[in-house]
């Protein structure tokens, strides 16, 4: 018997597993050795949890976002119902610094199913938002 599941929408997060990134990570677990998976260290496996508990919920390893000189950086945007498509990316900086990684399991543990969860405020010195241009393709 199949039993269908209703996708309520939720946050979507990317943790950049660029090199910088995934060490900086590293760094912050002191069981965590060099050859460590970046996901299964300490601070991004409390997201991971975080998520998982997170109705809609949805992790992603991303590559290098090129945003790392000053941290761990980790991607949140927020999901609709049924779709993969994603709303204005912010992205945190400093992720793996533990009050802002509290901080982020804090925003991730809110309700997520009315068009998102804002952003705690003690993350916001730590946000920045990316905006991407598309471009026509010339003929």
């Amino acid at each position: 018997m199949r039993t269908e599941i209703s996708d309520v929408g939720g946050p979507m997060v990317g943790l950049c597993a660029g090199h910088r990134c995934a060490a900086l990570w590293r760094l912050r677990d002191p069981q965590a050795d060099d050859d460590a998976d970046p996901l299964a260290v300490a601070g991004p496996a409390a997201l991971r949890r975080a998520i998982r508990d997170t109705p809609g919920g949805v992790l992603t390893r991303l590559p290098c976002v090129g945003a790392c000189a000053e941290g761990a950086v980790v991607g949140v945007a927020s999901r609709a119902a049924g779709s993969a498509a994603t709303g204005e990316v912010a992205w945190l900086v400093g992720a793996d610094a533990p009050a802002r990684q509290s901080a982020l399991v804090k925003w991730l543990a809110a309700d997520w199913t009315r068009h998102g969860a804002s952003a705690p405020s003690e993350l916001a010195p730590a946000l920045f938002h990316m905006v991407t241009v598309h471009r026509a393709a010339q003929s």
